[in-house]
């Protein structure tokens, strides 16, 4: 496996882990916490960095 192939796997994995930590908080709070505005949040709201697609122009 290429060194580019390990990363993209590695990264995949770790985003796939974050985000199943971040599904098992989002079972513990009510739907007004889930969809409340935070500016710490660079989507706005934890519902809005769920459903967040990055794109070429706005990719770091």
């Amino acid at each position: 496996m290429s060194d580019v192939a390990f990363l993209a796997r590695e990264q995949y994995r770790m985003i796939c882990a974050s985000r199943a930590v971040l599904f098992q908080y989002c079972a513990t709070i009510g739907e007004s916490d889930f969809v409340k505005e935070n500016s710490l949040f660079s989507q706005g709201s934890i519902r809005n960095l769920l459903v967040h697609v990055p794109t070429f122009t706005n990719i770091g």
